[in-house]
């Protein structure tokens, strides 16, 4: 009966060790949701419109608090599972053989027959004890942790919720707020297409007046102007060379 209480003792401080390390490694998963859901609450501050009109405006409103609320609860239900856990382990070998030595004296001190039978009792029920005591504590570590961790996973869970609902609303006033720059950008586009067909329609009539008015100038035989000087770059070889050709040809 002994020996089967020790070998349950000691599966059980081992398991709750196994199980410590098990629920410490499940906690990067939450904890990367978290920043995720973060970043997301970043990007609604930075690219959500001003003016939130609207039954859109208030879903979002209400959607997006409850996910930064959801966030703020699961960042601190997984702090208290991350930090501040005192765990119970078995005492190290060194202890263990300063432990024997004592032992030793204090039996030789006593004159006490079978000493080796009697500190190997003594050893044996000693660690029995460390085992049952680490092991319900582990235990009761463990499953205050989990219930914490528990805790961050169903507000990971209503944050997810909050931010599906306020991503129909949020694509909603932001495609408005495009349609709304789309629509002052045409109007732009507009008035300069106006400005310039205006300018267009001056220059045409400016051209057609000067026609107009050679016209009535040739019909009315008046005298033509006189020639003006040509003006001829000096950096530019090819009209030079034009010029000189032509000359030439004089």
């Amino acid at each position: 009966m002994q020996d089967s209480l020790f070998d349950f003792a000691q599966h059980t401080y081992e398991m709750e060790i196994e199980r410590k390390d098990r629920i410490n490694a499940s906690l990067s998963f939450p904890a990367g949701i978290v920043a995720l859901l973060a970043g997301v609450v970043a990007l609604f501050a930075e690219k959500v419109p001003q003016s939130l009109p609207g039954f859109a405006g208030a879903i979002f409103v209400i959607a997006a608090g409850s996910l930064l609320i959801a966030i703020v609860i699961a960042i601190y239900f997984l702090l208290r599972a991350y930090i501040k856990w005192d765990y119970y382990y078995l005492s190290t070998p060194l202890e263990w053989r300063e432990q024997v030595h004592q032992l030793e004296d204090y039996y030789q001190h006593n004159d006490r027959e079978n000493i080796q039978e009697l500190i190997e009792v003594d050893i044996k029920r000693n660690l029995l004890d460390q085992y049952e005591e680490s092991a319900h504590k582990n235990f009761e570590n463990n499953q205050e942790k989990l219930s914490y961790l528990n805790k961050a996973k169903i507000a990971i869970t209503c944050g997810l919720v909050a931010l599906l609902i306020s991503s129909v609303p949020y694509y909603l006033l932001t495609q408005g707020e495009k349609t709304h720059r789309v629509h002052v950008t045409n109007l732009k586009e507009i008035n300069m297409t106006k400005q310039q067909d205006n300018s267009q329609q001056s220059s045409q009539s400016r051209r057609s007046e000067t026609q107009h008015s050679g016209e009535a100038s040739g019909q009315n035989h008046h005298k033509p102007a006189d020639l003006k000087p040509r003006v001829l770059r000096e950096n530019d070889s090819s009209l030079k060379n034009r010029y000189r050709d032509a000359t030439k040809s004089d």
